[in-house]
């Protein structure tokens, strides 16, 4: 925070180093010197620094390459280069940075960002971040991006500069999908600090034609449900697509999934599902969010049949909406915000009932989990939180406790699991190709390798449409092998970009497993049409 502190972080640095050098020890190690750590390598190298500086002089002559590291001048403590810490102003706490009133403005969130550089990683063990191996541009890192927050933060930064198309530009490399902060060392929230900053930009300049109609996904859906063969044949037709991109920026590239003329709570409402069970039995209130209720009606009755096959009542609230995520990604936090609200006032009395609140989109169940806090300052929405849960890991739970069925049919396939970013996101390890393996014959390839890149709607953009094949490559090329013939993953545009750009038939795992138990014939039938573009 200013000198003082400066002053006695270097008395600590030079008291520690000692200590490691009477110990025979080294200053620095995986992640390099630096220029934290330069001002003591000639204490440590002895009379090898002179050495190290001729061989710099013959390498670098110029002093371009990393200058001052190493071998730069001998720092003292007055010119030692720490990080400034981030300091919102009250006026911006106050207006755009915080998603709620009361919410953290992001100050501190930046400045647990120590730089260590993890986010760069291209390790397959890891996720983050599917944009900067894509593109492998520096911007595109977590850490970039922390760093751009804390120099707004600076009291002296002129404050505009936050809501600035140039700093949206960075923000919009983040597409939401978690795993920095999820397998970040520090933890740093990033996608939360860029959804700040998005919310800002849309606060003073509104959304754009794009991003409005990317926003609007729930809107979009069901005005393609409610006008089906219209809409299905215009999806089908490349004029009409192109025509699309020209107008909302949706690449003509990407074929869309078919609506249907019948949503899933039109059918949940005629089935009686709509109503609240009042049996003893077991149940569970079932939010179906977008996709399941208006493109894939038979992946939410291939859930609400499982869990009736092993004795478990399920309510479909039927006034509910789709999660609000679409809206949020873009900044558009009153939209997300009004969206919450809505499901608030159904769900918050369920979970007051006891309802566990199950999603079958893991997006849905991170939303209702986590970003919903950010958005409400209301214990009902901590109650909601606590009460929801990924339908998987509910089935996964059943079957620890010895209460899933397993009188599955053969299903003698071999199938490709793609787990989604989001569902890594909740925090509990994957279940998904558990659950598949218990079903006889059926052959389970786990694919946890990357991203898919379809990242909700930002893969449908044309801007983005290479970017997105680039960051799902190597889900991909894996979905591709001849060794997978079918599909799997609880996430629906995850499900999108495999069936488009693998060309790989794909369903959730509830739905092989409504198949294995007898249930939904019309499912394999499915699985023998070829995954066609356009369908």
């Amino acid at each position: 925070h200013g000198p003082e502190d400066a002053a006695r972080l270097w008395a600590l640095a030079d008291e520690v180093y000692a200590i490691v050098f009477d110990l025979g020890g080294t200053i620095s190690a995986q992640h390099g010197t630096g220029l934290a750590r330069t001002p003591w390598v000639a204490r440590q190298a002895g009379p090898l620094f002179s050495v190290f500086r001729e061989l710099k002089s013959i390498f670098d002559p110029r002093n371009i390459l990393n200058p001052g590291k190493i071998v730069g001048p001998l720092s003292a403590a007055l010119t030692w280069p720490l990080r400034r810490l981030a300091r919102s102003q009250p006026q911006q706490a106050a207006s755009v940075l915080a998603l709620r009133a009361g919410a953290d403005d992001g100050a501190v969130e930046c400045n647990r960002c120590n730089g260590c550089g993890e986010c760069r990683t291209e390790s397959p063990a890891q996720r983050m971040c599917p944009i900067f191996r894509a593109t492998h541009e520096e911007a595109a890192t977590p850490r970039a991006k922390a760093n751009l927050m804390r120099y707004l933060l600076q009291p002296d930064t002129d404050p505009h500069l936050l809501s600035s198309d140039a700093v949206r530009a960075v923000a919009d490399l983040c597409v939401n999908c978690k795993m920095c902060a999820y397998e970040c060392p520090a933890r740093v929230n990033v996608p939360k600090l860029m959804l700040q900053v998005k919310a800002a930009n849309v606060a003073e300049h509104g959304l754009d034609r794009s991003d409005w109609a990317m926003a609007r996904t729930e809107a979009f859906a069901r005005l393609g449900s409610a006008l089906a063969p219209l809409t299905n044949a215009v999806l089908g037709n490349p004029l009409a697509r192109w025509l699309l991109e020209k107008l909302f920026g949706l690449s003509r590239h990407r074929r869309l999934p078919a609506f249907t003329a019948r949503s899933f709570l039109r059918r949940a409402q005629r089935r009686g599902w709509t109503r609240k069970p009042h049996s003893a039995r077991p149940r569970v209130a079932y939010f179906v969010d977008i996709f399941a209720n208006y493109n894939d009606p038979l992946l939410a009755e291939a859930v609400v049949t499982v869990l009736h096959h092993n004795g478990i009542e399920v309510y479909v609230p039927p006034r509910q909406g789709g999660c609000g995520m679409a809206p949020l990604a873009y900044g558009d936090v009153e939209t997300a915000r009004e969206t919450v609200q809505h499901n608030l006032l159904i769900l918050a009395d369920l979970a007051r009932e006891g309802y566990p609140i199950l999603c079958s989109e893991p997006t849905a169940a991170l939303m209702l989990r986590y970003d919903a806090l950010d958005l409400l300052d209301d214990p009902e929405v901590r109650l909601v939180a606590a009460q929801t849960v990924e339908s998987t890991a509910f089935l996964w739970d059943l079957y620890q406790q010895g209460h899933l069925r397993t009188d599955f049919q053969p299903l003698p396939i071999a199938v490709g699991h793609h787990v989604p970013c989001h569902l890594k996101a909740l925090g509990r390890p994957p279940v998904g190709p558990a659950l598949l393996s218990l079903v006889p014959q059926m052959r389970v390839h786990t694919i946890d390798v990357s991203c898919s890149g379809m990242a909700g709607t930002y893969g449908l953009k044309a801007a983005n449409y290479e970017t997105s094949l680039a960051a799902g490559r190597p889900m991909l090329e894996q979905l591709r092998r001849p060794r997978v013939l079918f599909g799997s993953t609880e996430c629906s545009t995850c499900r999108i970009q495999m069936e488009d750009a693998a060309a790989v038939r794909t369903l959730h795992p509830a739905q092989y497993l409504a198949l294995a138990y007898g249930y939904l014939p019309e499912l394999r039938q499915r699985l023998l049409q070829p995954a066609r573009q356009g369908e």
